[in-house]
């Protein structure tokens, strides 16, 4: 296009000093130079000779192109072989397997309420995380509080087997959280490896070190579990009297089994004895009572205390609840210290000795005067311990150092409305 305007103006122009030429021969009559002519004539009038230029310039190299020769094999060859190279080769995409690494574990020792409180909060934030209970007993995580309250209060004869009850607005609960066929049960540390959507379990296994530098937790069998965070709930172990040895007429109420085994004693008119009047010796004298009326118990609570809950109530409040646990039937010996408890081999029932020189005969002891707290893992791991409230000291986050925090019976919290405190009760 700018060849074919280029053309033109210059015909245009040439065709224009043609005119202006003739008319200055005709004026001066002049010899004057021709233009674009070899003969000795002047041009005439009317010449086409610019506009045959002008289209030679402008439809010569079209010609020459449609007249040319194709370009020979050998040269297409070439071109095309030096196009191809000047192209920019594509990436081949190769698919790669992807290996999906389970993350280390959240480890939580002990498999009670805190316990499972923490799996469920974790995998409500993250349903991929790993988490792994570890408990010594041979159930799941489960409450405590019914085993001396509402399972007591079941017609169902084989409570003590199927632990269902119902609570005081008349809802059907499980003493047991949920059913084991929720949880990954695995048999050792290897599971800790195992990729799944579920909370794992490991269950008759107990934690014998933790190392906070390292973040690992040794169990009983020597095998080790690297952990992401770990969380100590280990509750407590039932006090003891301060002369009381193994026997099979005395039990520490503490677990599930205890409670089978007080089911199976409590028929027949048997007479038991409760030591303690604190929360779980009041409970277990007032469940046992209620039962009395259909298996004919007899039961006697005792403790050192003025009356029931005197450690926990005002004066006025301990003396109601000390008449109203004598009303329904316990023979309460208040005031009362046991020296300590034998067994008569003529008669096979225990023999409590008390303080006033006082022996009584009953068919069992159950002794329920309180917990220690189980704090030695964490005290051998260097974490700090209340020695006033005898529990692992924690923030208000309940945390005892990074990547390591203690829930439950165990722990000393820092309440910012009442200071320090140590608890050992939740609500269901």
């Amino acid at each position: 296009m700018n060849i074919l305007k280029t053309t033109t103006h210059s015909a245009r122009f040439l065709q224009k000093r043609g005119i202006s030429a003739l008319k200055s021969r005709v004026v001066s009559n002049k010899p004057t130079a021709r233009l674009y002519s070899t003969s000795h004539e002047a041009p005439k009038e009317g010449s086409n000779v610019p506009w045959a230029i002008g289209s030679l310039l402008v439809f010569g190299p079209i010609l020459f192109k449609l007249t040319s020769p194709p370009p020979s094999k050998k040269k297409a060859a070439i071109e095309q072989h030096v196009e191809q190279e000047n192209k920019t080769e594509e990436p081949v995409e190769v698919a790669v397997p992807v290996v999906k690494k389970v993350q280390k574990p959240y480890v939580l020792v002990g498999a009670g309420t805190a316990s499972f409180a923490a799996a469920q909060a974790i995998k409500e934030k993250d349903p991929q995380a790993n988490v792994i209970i570890i408990g010594e007993e041979s159930y799941s995580p489960y409450m405590r509080p019914p085993l001396s309250k509402e399972l007591w209060f079941s017609e169902d004869p084989n409570v003590a087997e199927t632990l269902v009850f119902k609570d005081w607005s008349g809802s059907e609960r499980n003493t047991v959280y949920q059913d084991i066929s929720k949880y990954e049960v695995i048999k050792d540390a290897s599971g800790s490896d195992l990729e799944t959507e579920k909370i794992k379990l490991l269950l008759n296994k107990s934690v014998s070190k933790l190392n906070v530098e390292d973040h690992t937790v040794t169990l009983n069998d020597g095998s080790v579990i690297y952990y992401n965070k770990v969380l100590l709930a280990t509750g407590g172990t039932p006090k003891k009297l301060p002369s009381q040895t193994e026997d099979s007429n005395v039990t520490t109420f503490r677990n599930i089994k205890d409670f089978q085994k007080l089911d199976k004693i409590a028929k027949d008119g048997a007479h038991i004895a409760v030591v303690g009047g604190g929360f779980l010796g009041s409970e277990l004298a007032v469940a046992l009572a209620h039962r009395s009326g259909k298996e004919n118990l007899k039961v006697t609570q005792i403790f050192p205390e003025e009356g029931n809950m005197a450690n926990v109530f005002p004066g006025y409040l301990t003396k109601w609840t000390t008449s109203r646990v004598r009303k329904i039937g316990v023979d309460v010996k208040d005031k009362s210290t046991v020296k300590s408890v034998s067994t008569d081999k003529e008669t096979g029932k225990a023999v409590i000795h008390l303080g006033n020189d006082e022996t009584l005969s009953v068919d069992h002891v159950i002794v329920a005067i309180g917990i220690e707290p189980r704090i030695d893992l964490a005290k051998e791991a260097g974490l700090e311990i209340d020695e006033k409230r005898s529990g692992v000291v924690v923030n208000a986050e309940l945390e005892a150092r990074t990547d390591v925090y203690a829930a439950g019976d165990m722990v000393s919290f820092h309440d910012v409305q009442l200071g320090r405190r140590r608890i050992e009760h939740h609500d269901q």
